[in-house]
């Protein structure tokens, strides 16, 4: 029996377009991004909206997947969403090197009129036709965030995306169209401005919270767990993956902020036998088992810590590798820690020379 219910994914991402209507589904799985139909762009060759798909998943009273909650499970299903903008009074970014340099906007006495915060929308029901934005606003499937407050003096209208349902209830939450002003008129140029910080300025980026009530149809009301929807920027090469992931981005915050525990039995074993053996065949068995199938991600922060000091100062670690090639070697060095690796690296093409490619058997990389 259906106890409790989650929504998935607990952060789901959201892409601006200048398309009115024209919109994809982002990616659901970590695989090679499939084009949609009809391309990125419409048939005015503006580009669509990337949607973010929400579902609910259902747990029992001891946490085990019972499965997806749709209308065969459920007798009514609500979706709420509540997005903001409020850059304009939050902080100005600035690097780790430096200091606060404080809010935006700092002069603004009244910090409330520079949040864009649209009413909270609600969506229910199957939208057959979930494809066609137009019809589907026709139908009252489809609901606007929409901004019409004062922003610095003046009464700005603004809308920041889209929510609606597809054919089986589950929730799509667009961004808005890519629109950045200022009301004010000031200059992007104009004093203290860079390019992340701009005063006077408003966007359309936003982010914000997902929520739904559910009813089985047993008539229980189980706890539903909320989510998160963050809108970002189109992102202009698709087929271009990031070295390091969102969730790699996000775990090793929660790791350096002890929000969460370090639990690597298994790597600590590995490095224990790969420290102390003797043959080139097992080290680099060992070493495929630090960064493998085991979980590429835990070995990315365990050997940072290392790299991120200086390839001299690991050596006294002991976990190390010894690779008859430069091509294994860079492998080795890619896959384990992105980045971090690669000026180590530079330091042993150096120190390699004129030595051919393959006469490297003397070369160690450390992590």
């Amino acid at each position: 029996m259906i106890r409790t219910v989650k929504i998935f994914p607990p952060i789901g991402i959201a892409r601006l377009g200048k398309s009115p209507d024209g919109y994809f589904i982002g990616p659901e799985r970590p695989v090679p991004p499939t084009v949609p139909d009809g391309g990125f762009r419409d048939g005015a060759g503006l580009i669509k909206r990337q949607a973010a798909r929400f579902r609910l998943f259902g747990f029992d009273e001891k946490g085990k997947l019972m499965g997806e909650v749709t209308f065969d499970q459920a007798a009514a299903i609500t979706w709420t969403v509540r997005i903001a903008n409020t850059k304009a009074a939050a902080d100005r970014f600035f690097g780790r090197a430096e200091p606060n340099p404080g809010p935006r906007n700092a002069a603004i006495q009244n910090r409330d009129q520079l949040k864009l915060a649209p009413d909270a929308v609600s969506v229910s029901g199957k939208n057959a036709n979930f494809t066609d934005l137009g019809q589907s606003r026709t139908a009252g499937m489809a609901k606007e965030f929409m901004i019409n407050q004062e922003f610095l003096g003046r009464v700005i209208q603004l809308g920041l995306g889209t929510a609606t349902t597809d054919d089986q209830g589950r929730l799509l939450v667009l961004g808005g169209h890519g629109e950045s002003k200022s009301p004010t008129g000031n200059p992007l140029n104009a004093p203290g401005s860079n390019f992340a910080n701009h005063d006077g300025w408003y966007d359309d980026v936003s982010d914000g919270v997902v929520s739904a009530t559910v009813t089985l149809k047993d008539g229980s009301n189980p706890t539903v767990t909320s989510a998160w929807v963050v809108v970002a920027p189109p992102k202009y090469a698709p087929g271009i993956h990031s070295i390091v992931t969102l969730y790699d981005t996000l775990l090793q915050v929660a790791v350096d902020r002890n929000l969460m525990p370090v639990r690597l039995p298994t790597r600590v074993q590995a490095i224990d036998r790969f420290r102390h053996s003797a043959d080139p065949d097992s080290r680099r068995k060992y070493a495929v088992g630090l960064f493998g199938r085991e979980g590429p991600v835990q070995s990315r922060y365990v050997f940072s810590s290392h790299l991120q000091k200086s390839p001299s100062t690991c050596q006294g670690c002991g976990v190390f590798q010894t690779f008859d090639s430069l091509e294994k070697l860079t492998h080795f060095c890619r896959r384990l820690v992105p980045f971090v690796a690669l000026p180590y690296l530079s330091s042993v093409r150096k120190s390699v020379g004129p030595k051919s490619r393959t006469d490297i058997g003397s070369t160690v990389a450390y992590a």
